[in-house]
């Protein structure tokens, strides 16, 4: 159970409002892209997805995932043991999920 002050009531009135999930999912992409371990490849489709929120909404579940996953990336993730960081297949699975006619055209070389 989750009380007042741990953060969750927060997150989760912000997460209650389509946009403000969609422009999280932009920030945390870009803050990504900043930190420069994030390929490129992936970064559009990530931003296609945050700025068309009307397409997508009905999938928050999945945009929820995808926020954390990125939160969470390590481009060295399984690398080691017991490793809870996420890698790119992880998620490019929950792109595929959150749309699976999603035209991925910018697809690992």
């Amino acid at each position: 159970m989750t009380g007042a002050g741990d953060g969750s009531s927060a997150r989760r009135s912000q997460w209650n409002n389509p946009v403000t999930l969609f422009d999280e999912l932009r920030q945390e992409i870009l803050h990504q892209q900043e930190q420069g371990d994030f390929p490129e490849w992936i970064v559009a489709d990530i931003l296609a997805i945050a700025g068309r929120p009307e397409l997508y909404m009905h999938r928050e579940e999945h945009v929820r995932a995808l926020i954390d996953q990125i939160r969470g990336y390590d481009p060295y993730a399984g690398a080691g043991c017991f490793s809870t960081s996420c890698n790119l297949e992880t998620i490019r699975r929950t792109l595929h999920r959150l749309s699976p006619f999603f035209d991925h055209a910018s697809e690992a070389p």
